[in-house]
């Protein structure tokens, strides 16, 4: 019997048939075969890393889908205590003896976080435990956040990340440098230029122009006196504008290096300094290491010192010869 009329829209079609006397409907159902494919899968996966002095914490977030339920469970690193395990908001028991987990699913999603330390002292290089949970996992996030006192130098892993942009800014730095170094003028060489950009850049690097400009002003008054009275009086009093403001970025710069934290200048993926977030969309069932270099903080205020010293040197040189150009 041929369909009458179908309504409906594509996604539900509504057939009707009307035999006419002596006909007959035949509907014939087939079941489809099934396809094998998994019961359970993770929607998302963030590691939490904090690092300590003595021993790491971790804290691990998970969100199992499972379409049957049951047992399920995964093995932690080597050496991990486990503190707790929560499973749909409720604590479940755990073994201190044990680095495996195992809790009962039921079908749905059944939101899980599981806490645990291990004897991973803080050193100049930490790598987060590859954590195996299953086939497959999407949506991985690592968080790493270091201490207050950690000086952060390099970072790695995952799939998105963020970016150190200081390396950059060094690399422009010697470019700089270099440029600066072959102009006639200042009494500075390559060395004194990129190290008096290092020590500026800490605060900020567009306020090593104006010591830029105080040097190339000092450099010009030497070489050139204007005879117009005017002109010169501008000048003298640009240069000692100029003098006053170089002395207050120098000052800042010093007192930034200090007593202040480093600026690595941190950006991308909602990172900074102290928390450095990595992403990966897709992983083979496992939680990606990543791993962090990062030193004490002493030993950049170390170096900062150093340089607060070349500094005060390098001051009485330039400001004999300053006033030998100013005067």
């Amino acid at each position: 019997v041929p369909v009458t009329r179908v309504e409906g829209d594509d996604r539900v079609r509504r057939p009707e048939w009307r035999p006419w006397p002596g006909e007959q409907l035949e509907l014939i159902a087939h079941r489809p075969p099934p396809l094998d494919g998994a019961t359970l899968t993770v929607d998302s996966a963030r590691l939490l890393v904090r690092p300590g002095v003595r021993a790491a914490s971790y804290t691990l977030s998970l969100t199992p889908r499972t379409s049957r339920g049951g047992p399920w469970g995964f093995e932690l690193p080597p050496g991990a205590r486990v503190q707790s395990v929560r499973l749909n908001n409720v604590e479940q028991p755990v073994s201190a003896e044990s680095a495996r987990v195992d809790v009962a699913l039921s079908p749905g999603v059944n939101p899980m976080v599981v806490t645990w330390q291990a004897d991973d002292a803080l050193d100049v290089r930490i790598e987060s435990p590859e954590v195996r949970v299953g086939d497959r996992l999407v949506n991985v996030e690592v968080t790493v956040e270091l201490p207050a006192d950690r000086w952060l130098l390099l970072t790695g892993g995952g799939q998105y990340g963020h970016a150190i942009l200081f390396w950059s800014v060094l690399a422009v730095l010697v470019i700089v440098s270099l440029g600066l170094s072959r102009v006639p003028g200042p009494p500075l060489g390559f060395g004194a230029w990129l190290a008096l950009g290092l020590g500026i850049s800490q605060t900020a690097l567009p306020a090593a122009i104006v010591v830029v400009a105080w040097l190339f002003a000092l450099a010009f008054r030497a070489r050139c006196t204007p005879h117009d009275t005017p002109r010169f009086n501008l000048l003298q009093v640009g240069i000692v504008c100029l003098t006053f403001a170089a002395a207050i970025v120098l000052v800042t710069s010093i007192q930034q290096g200090l007593l202040g934290q480093p600026d690595m200048q941190v950006a991308g993926n909602g990172s900074n300094a102290s928390t450095l977030r990595f992403f990966s969309d897709r992983t083979a069932g496992q939680v990606p290491s990543v791993w962090v270099v990062s030193l004490p903080v002493t030993a950049y205020r170390a170096l900062m010192l150093v340089w607060a010293l070349w500094l005060a040197g390098a001051l009485i040189r330039w400001t004999r010869w300053g006033w030998a150009s100013f005067s």
